[in-house]
């Protein structure tokens, strides 16, 4: 972070590039071949589940206990980025959300200050929570904008 260069350069590796290519990975390659064989719901419990193994698995070998706080969290936001993306249709919602909790991580471990970080006790697993609300809040907005539009209204 010791120049703008850097900081895009950094933000792009680490919160943009992964958000866009698990987003195709997850919820648009995977989300799309289990819905055709198994159908919408049991396509979303697998590909939530697989996101947040994906996750989590590599934290076992660095911190174990990180990997246990982060399960329920990941788990989360996996359903909630997939629910997202069945109901509206679409990856942009999901990435733009991904990207926003990685971007929100990526703050976390190298810009707010560590005292901050106590003071105000942010966690990663609460900033993937809020993430993860977030995209519930616009799962039920697209849902609510889908039935209102079938209506007629």
């Amino acid at each position: 972070w010791d120049s703008p260069e850097r900081a895009f350069i950094v933000t792009f590796q680490i919160a943009l590039v992964p958000a866009v290519c698990e987003e195709i990975l997850f919820r648009g390659l995977l989300l799309s071949a289990l819905r055709q064989l198994l159908g919408t719901p049991a396509a979303v419990i697998i590909v939530a589940l697989s996101f947040a193994a994906a996750h989590v698995v590599p934290m076992v070998i660095i911190s174990p206990m990180s990997a246990v706080g982060m399960m329920i969290p990941l788990t989360f936001l996996g359903f909630s980025l997939t629910i997202l993306t069945a109901q509206s249709g679409t990856l942009v919602y999901a990435s733009i959300l991904h990207f926003t909790n990685n971007f929100l991580a990526l703050m976390l471990v190298n810009v707010i200050p560590d005292e901050l970080v106590q003071e105000w006790q942010i966690s990663g697993p609460a900033l993937t929570l809020l993430c993860a609300a977030a995209a519930g809040l616009l799962v039920a907005w697209t849902w609510l904008a889908r039935r209102h539009t079938l209506a007629g209204c």
